[in-house]
């Protein structure tokens, strides 16, 4: 395995994911999980990719509880760069379907800086489902239900997990996470849902950490129930198989695809420029209104600073400003107050 990942880094690999590392060392009579050696050779890696190739990101990916999850960036972060970040999915769609924010704010505010060198690996969707488990501690079982309720009314699978004593839990929700937000009594336009996928995006391109973003909503994509139809697999309803000429036409043509790669790709350009979204800059939660998700990003160095606010809500929300300075997604001058329409968010820069 240490071959293996010296091979990646030299032939160029910045990033390098450790899929399910937590169980790479097996003992008999044990769970095989989290077991001590698991960390020391996280630890080895790290050393060794340090001195061999300095500035490569070790990734690690391990879809259980939050208090577990981190516990790979290692006694004084000598283990994991950058870990996934698995309760954000759920508590992202969680807000959004409540329209209310209580749950991911109250979170978000046990989630700090970690270190110059070490952050959190952010994303929404990926090729697997959206786990469960990182819920644990932090919704309760009505509450998980009401994800696993909306998931099948929008098409999408459930996977669980068997437990020791024979019963069976929620493990991950398989289906395409824009359409996972939909509430179709609410949302019943494209546009609803186009701005609620981008409102959703601007959670992941603010909060403390790395950006991850799946090319399946980068790209606009759907439930691809055929796909899981044909293979038996849930997991399969959000790993479409795209055709690139297809695929080209409709990011011209296809009005769901091309707005919303469009409007992400907006998004990037303008988060790329600003210091206070660094990875590794400070992030203060502020709590304002139970429908708006909201923080402080301040870059130190600069001295760069960043309000956002998001609306988790269908209805107009009026918020106050912690600091005037400029609207980047609006282009306009911001001053005491802003108004979130339904899905709207900002990200005001300090004058």
């Amino acid at each position: 395995m240490t071959d293996i990942l010296l091979e990646y880094a030299h032939q160029g690999a910045t990033s390098i994911r450790l899929d399910a590392i937590g169980f790479i060392w097996k003992e008999s009579g044990t769970t095989c999980i989290h077991l001590p050696e698991a960390h020391s050779i996280i630890q080895l890696w790290h050393t060794i990719i340090n001195a061999f190739q300095p500035n490569t990101q070790l990734i690690t990916e391990t879809n259980v509880p939050h208090k577990e999850n981190i516990s790979y960036f290692g006694n004084g972060f000598n283990e994991a760069n950058m870990v996934y970040q698995f309760t954000l999915p759920p508590l992202v769609l969680f807000s959004f379907i409540n329209h209310n924010a209580g749950k991911l704010t109250k979170w978000a505010k046990s989630i700090d800086k970690v270190s110059s060198e070490a952050t959190f690996f952010n994303f929404l969707a990926s090729h697997d489902g959206i786990g469960m488990r990182p819920t644990e501690g932090i919704l309760n079982d009505e509450e998980k239900q009401q994800l696993v309720d909306q998931v099948k009314a929008n098409g999408g699978e459930v996977s669980y997990k068997s437990n020791p004593d024979g019963s069976q839990s929620v493990y991950e929700l398989n289906i395409n996470y824009s359409q996972a937000l939909v509430n179709n009594e609410e949302d019943v336009t494209l546009e609803d849902e186009i701005r609620k996928t981008i409102a959703a995006h601007s959670i992941l391109f603010s909060v403390i950490g790395v950006p991850a973003i799946y090319y399946h909503s980068l790209l606009g994509s759907t439930n691809d129930v055929q796909g899981y139809k044909e293979s038996g697999i849930p997991r399969r309803i959000n790993r479409e198989k795209l055709e690139y000429s297809q695929l080209k036409a409709e990011l011209h043509k296809n009005g769901r695809r091309a707005e919303i790669f469009t409007r992400l790709k907006q998004l990037i350009l303008l988060r790329q420029n600003e210091s206070a979204f660094s990875p590794y800059a400070e992030q203060e939660i502020v709590e304002l209104d139970d429908r708006v998700f909201s923080l402080i990003r301040k870059n130190n160095k600069t001295g760069e600073e960043l309000f956002f606010a998001v609306n988790t809500s269908r209805k107009e929300v009026t918020v106050p400003l912690p600091f005037n300075g400029q609207d980047l997604v609006n282009d306009q001058v911001a001053e005491k107050t802003i108004k979130l329409p339904l899905y709207g968010f900002t990200w005001v820069k300090r004058r």
